[in-house]
């Protein structure tokens, strides 16, 4: 089994190093970017290449790997619903509506955002893949909300170079060492393309994207939702409903960076 996961790190690593190379150079040929916090036009929605890494992994996974075939054909299906109104919401979403409060209250009012539209996706495959995990109603409602605060949460970082992925890859790094687990193979191989990918990241020429950020955070949720038990689900709960009121009042970046200059 090591040696297998050993063999799909690898797999994603090389994958993910090549589709970068190909999409970045196919993104500014064809004049596919998008402006940065710097207002820079640099290529964005790079995160697709983690989901077609992903993809490909976890199909070849399921041949290698003991594993339980129902529940990653329904993550794998999910993330791609996830992945495509992502990458809609990346190429034509309205960026001056911001948090969960805003697009719910316009689409109350009629007015459906792409925001809207991925809140709901969302939600639908987050309730979903919890009905099947689940062993009872309260179960499922923690399931279903850890899963669609996680898909949004890595998006709340990916607005300075290196930040969300660096994030990931720590959060990545405590789900694998915590336990014994099922199923490591979507963090594995998802370190394989964030590990090639952070160097890029770092520099400031390229973005995840919303398509990467929340697929990446819908793998985190899936984890965890696998993986620990109910104490740990439940801090993980109260912990990321905190982090979405306070963004939705503040800005997340500014209270990073006013942080990071008072420890200074």
């Amino acid at each position: 089994m090591f040696r297998e996961k050993i063999l799909i790190f690898i797999f994603s690593f090389l994958i993910s190093y090549f589709l970068i190379k190909i999409f970045y150079k196919l993104f500014k040929k064809n004049n596919f970017l998008f402006s940065n916090y710097k207002l820079k036009k640099i290529p964005s929605c790079m995160g697709i290449v983690f989901v077609i890494t992903q993809t490909i992994t976890s199909l070849l996974s399921l041949t290698l790997l003991e594993i339980n075939h129902v529940i990653i054909f329904y993550y794998l299906i999910c993330m791609l619903f996830i992945a495509v109104i992502s990458l809609l919401d990346d190429i034509i979403g309205n960026y001056k509506i911001k948090g969960f409060k805003g697009h719910i209250s316009n689409l109350i009012r009629g007015n459906i955002t792409t925001g809207a539209l991925k809140a709901i996706t969302g939600f639908i495959c987050s309730f979903f893949i919890s009905y099947f995990i689940s062993n009872n109603l309260n179960e499922l409602i923690i399931n279903t909300i850890i899963l669609v605060l996680s898909i949004n949460f890595i998006n709340l970082l990916d607005l300075r170079p290196g930040r969300a992925v660096k994030m990931t890859i720590i959060l990545m790094i405590i789900l694998l060492l915590s336990q014994p687990i099922v199923n490591t193979f979507i963090l594995i191989s998802a370190l394989g393309f964030l590990i090639v990918y952070l160097p890029k990241d770092l520099k400031g020429i390229v973005m995840l994207g919303d398509v990467g950020a929340n697929t990446l955070g819908w793998t985190l949720g899936v984890q965890l939702i696998l993986s620990v038990n109910s104490i740990i689900k439940f801090i993980a709960l109260i912990l990321l409903i905190i982090i979405h009121i306070v963004a939705e009042k503040y800005s997340i970046s500014k209270i990073i960076e006013t942080s990071i200059r008072n420890l200074r």
